[in-house]
């Protein structure tokens, strides 16, 4: 048996996803894909516009066979938090061979040298480059995501002290390091990374994705190899639709804005009845601002909140008056500074809006990372997976959530006590918004198809 894994957040899902499904799992010949999926609230530091059972269902039918959920201290957190989260949960599972993820780069198509990396790169060997001539041109070259993967996760020290120069300098951390990284390239003996580096590399968000990933699975010292996937269509900021694909963003553009009539050429035809839903109860950012206005008015102080450090911390309180009545976008322009991109700002609101403290996800990180891997769905066919994951995996597999905190330590139901904690606050703004009918996580069970 073979096994692909992807990490995704479906936010909302259109045909983009189906097609990264399908080529995962033809390039890679595995039989089943398993997805980590992140709840109902996403790294960019906001509600998905759908619950996270919906885009179970989404993704079941158009390729997954296992759904499981990301827990939210690491879904909603940085690129590094969240793929260390993300690649915990397949590598414990003890069946994923091979990683896949869609990114803006996949190699070295664009260098002008034709390059193979051998897979032993992966164990930290750098002398694997070989001169390779590529008949295939579905075939990608990982080195690339391996080589930088090893160098931040080794932080030579000409490395850090540039790193160090250039965030002193006022820069924000993301150009900050790609400067960094691509001086410590050219200075090596050989700096032929230098020389094919595509242009802001470490600035692209699925690029970023792709090295965190490859970095997460040198700490595991896991089995997994990767498969990028070239992302083809609008990329991940672009809000306009067009070209064979679009991208999520436009999709939510779309949805919240009441704008449905674009969207139906890019989802799933089998989606159609699903969606009639999403666009009837879309959630925003903006529905969470009462929780936030509480916190922001009588919290004292606000650096033991994860992504929340000192500076920032007196930055809110300075300025927590002025933050009232300012839309959520508002309170994201306003609250960035020139080393505080706005991507850091959404993620502390929203830890700040759940409650997730700092403390408590590194006191997750340094015992274990994650504790259980909780199923959202799953195909019926898909019996042969769930047993060798049942024989296999290293995590207790939760499909009863009524049950779940059983079969825990007092830690690992701190876990799982925060992500059920996020999903009724989702649903209950939801409920308060629409009308809808509240079901806590007791009373959900997997979705099945």
């Amino acid at each position: 048996m073979k096994v692909v894994g992807i990490v995704a957040e479906y936010n909302p899902f259109h045909s983009g996803h189906a097609y990264h499904l399908q080529e995962a799992k033809r390039r890679t010949g595995a039989d089943f894909a398993v997805v980590v999926m992140s709840p109902d609230f996403v790294q960019r530091g906001e509600p998905a516009v759908s619950d996270k059972y919906a885009r179970t269902k989404m993704a079941l039918l158009n390729g997954a066979d296992l759904v499981l959920e990301l827990p939210v201290c690491y879904a909603a957190g940085s690129a590094e938090y969240f793929a260390q989260g993300a690649v915990s949960v397949l590598d414990g599972l003890g069946v994923v061979d091979v990683l896949s993820f869609g990114c803006e780069d996949t190699g070295y198509e664009n260098s002008g040298r034709s390059t193979k990396w051998d897979t032993g790169a992966k164990a930290g060997r750098k002398d694997n480059f070989k001169e390779n001539q590529k008949t295939d041109p579905e075939k990608t070259d990982s080195g690339l995501f391996w080589e930088i993967a090893g160098i931040l996760n080794a932080e030579p020290e000409t490395f850090r002290k540039s790193l160090r120069a250039r965030l002193a300098c006022g820069l924000s951390f993301p150009k900050a390091r790609e400067a960094a990284l691509l001086e410590y390239l050219e200075s090596r003996e050989d700096p032929f990374l230098s020389q094919i580096l595509p242009e802001h590399f470490l600035e692209k968000p699925n690029n970023i994705l792709a090295v965190e990933y490859c970095r997460a699975i040198l700490r595991l010292q896991s089995s997994m190899e990767i498969l990028p996937v070239a992302r083809t269509g609008g990329g991940y900021h672009e809000e306009q639709m067009n070209g064979r694909f679009c991208s999520a963003a436009a999709l939510r553009k779309a949805v919240l804005s009441g704008e449905s009539s674009s969207i139906w050429q890019y989802i799933p035809e089998n989606l159609y009845g699903i969606y009639e839903e999403v666009l009837a109860h879309p959630l925003t950012a903006d529905d969470f601002r009462p929780v936030l206005m509480q916190q922001l008015l009588t919290a004292k102080s606000f650096d033991h909140i994860q992504d929340i450090s000192a500076d920032l911390s007196d930055r809110i309180c300075n300025l927590r008056f002025r933050c009232i009545g300012k839309t959520y976008e508002e309170l994201v322009e306003f609250l960035a500074a020139k080393q505080l991109t706005k991507a850091r700002i959404r993620r502390a609101l929203l830890h700040l809006i759940l409650g997730i403290g700092a403390d408590q996800t590194e006191r997750f990180r340094q015992n274990g990372c994650v504790y259980y891997a909780r199923m959202l769905g799953f195909r019926r066919d898909a019996s042969p997976l769930l047993h060798e994951i049942k024989k296999n995996s290293s995590l207790p597999l939760l499909s009863k959530n009524a049950d779940a905190a059983h079969h825990l330590d007092p830690i690992e139901r701190e876990m799982l006590s925060r992500d059920f904690e996020a999903s009724h606050l989702y649903r209950g703004i939801r409920t308060l918004k629409y009308g809808t009918p509240f079901r806590s996580e007791y009373e959900m069970s997997p979705v099945v198809i």
